[in-house]
C-alpha cells in the first residue's frame, strides 16, 4: 500500500510542477519581472514547503537531528542532484552582476548554518538569526523588484490564467509531496532506519522531488532562469524557514556525524556552485556530470 501511495503521490507532484511553472512564467510576463525573480520567490519557497513541513513536525514530535538533516540533505542533492541534472538537460547562460546578491544570501546562509550548528545545538536564538536571513533576503528582493520593474514592458495575460496555475501548482505540489513523504517514511521505518539516515537518505531525497520536477520541466522547456531561481531560493528557504522553523518548536540536536561530515559538504556544495556562477558565464553539461559524482562519492561515504 505505501509503494501505491508513493507512487501517487509522485504523479500528483508531476502535474503541479508543471501547472507551477506554466504560472511562474505567465506571472513574470504580466507584471513585468524577470523569470529568474519570481522563480526565486513562488517557486523556491513555494517548493521548499515540504521540507518546512517535515522539519518543524519532525521536531514538535522530538526527532531534531532529522529535521537538520533534511534540510542539509535537501541542499545538498539541489546543487549536486537536481542543478546536475537540470545543467545536463539544459546548459545555462549566466550573467554575474545580475544574480551576484541571490550568490550572497545563498552563501551567507550556508555559512549561517555551520556557525549555528558548530555547538552541537540549533537554538531558538540561532533559529532567530537564521530567520533573519530571509526577512533580509525578501527585503532586498523587493527594492530589486522595484528596480526591475521599470525596466521590463508588462504583457497582458488575464489574472485568471495565472492564478489558477499557480494555486493548482502548489496545492499539487503540497499534497503530492505529503503522500509521498508519508509513504517514505513508512518505508524507512520497516528497514530501521536512524533520523541521520532517514534525513538525508530518504526524507531529503523525497521532499526535493518537487525541485526536482521543476528543474527538469524547466529544463525541458528551456527557462534558465527558473532553473537557477529554483535552486537558488530553495537552498535559502531550507535553511532560513524550515531549520529555523523547527528550532522555533524546540532546540534541535545536531548528530555527531552531520558534524563532522554532513554539514561540511552542504558549505563545500554550496561555495563551489557560488564560484562557478561568478567566474563562468556558461554552465556545462561536463558540470553536470562532475557535481554528480560528487554526490555518488558522499552518498558511498554515508
Amino acid at each position: 500500500m505505501s509503494w501505491l501511495i508513493l507512487f501517487i503521490g509522485l504523479i500528483t507532484m508531476v502535474f503541479g510542477a508543471d501547472w507551477l511553472v506554466k504560472g511562474c512564467s505567465r506571472l513574470a510576463r504580466r507584471i513585468g519581472i524577470s523569470e529568474f525573480i519570481v522563480s526565486v520567490v513562488i517557486i523556491g519557497i513555494g517548493t521548499t514547503a515540504p521540507e518546512i513541513i517535515v522539519s518543524i513536525l519532525s521536531s514538535a514530535k522530538g526527532y531534531g537531528s532529522l529535521a537538520i538533516s533534511n534540510a542539509i540533505g535537501s541542499n545538498i542533492f539541489l546543487i549536486l542532484g537536481i542543478f546536475a541534472i537540470g545543467v545536463l538537460l539544459h546548459p545555462i547562460t549566466i550573467d554575474y552582476h545580475k544574480r551576484k546578491l541571490e550568490l550572497y544570501f545563498v552563501f551567507l546562509a550556508a555559512t549561517a548554518m555551520m556557525w549555528t550548528v558548530i555547538d552541537g545545538t540549533i537554538s531558538r536564538i540561532d533559529g532567530m538569526v537564521l530567520f533573519s536571513i530571509f526577512l533580509a533576503y525578501i527585503i532586498a528582493y523587493r527594492i530589486k523588484n522595484i528596480n526591475t520593474l521599470k525596466k521590463n514592458k508588462p504583457e497582458y495575460i488575464h489574472i485568471k490564467k495565472i492564478l489558477i496555475p499557480l494555486i493548482a501548482g502548489i496545492l499539487g505540489l503540497y499534497f503530492g509531496s505529503k503522500y509521498f513523504m508519508s509513504a517514505l517514511e513508512t518505508i524507512a521505518l520497516n528497514y530501521s532506519l536512524n533520523e541521520r539516515i532517514m534525513g538525508i537518505l530518504i526524507v531529503a531525497p523525497g521532499t526535493s522531488v518537487p525541485e526536482l520536477l521543476v528543474t527538469i520541466i524547466a529544463s525541458i522547456r528551456k527557462h534558465s532562469g527558473i532553473i537557477l531561481g529554483n535552486i537558488l531560493g530553495s537552498n535559502i528557504a531550507n535553511i532560513s524557514l524550515a531549520v529555523a522553523g523547527a528550532s522555533f518548536m524546540s532546540p534541535l540536536t545536531v548528530s555527531k556525524y552531520t558534524l563532522s561530515l554532513d554539514i561540511w559538504v552542504m558549505v563545500g556544495a554550496t561555495a563551489l556552485l557560488c564560484w562557478q556562477l561568478s567566474h563562468f558565464k556558461k554552465i556545462s553539461k561536463l558540470t553536470g556530470i562532475i557535481y554528480l559524482s560528487l554526490l555518488v562519492i558522499y552518498i558511498y561515504f554515508i
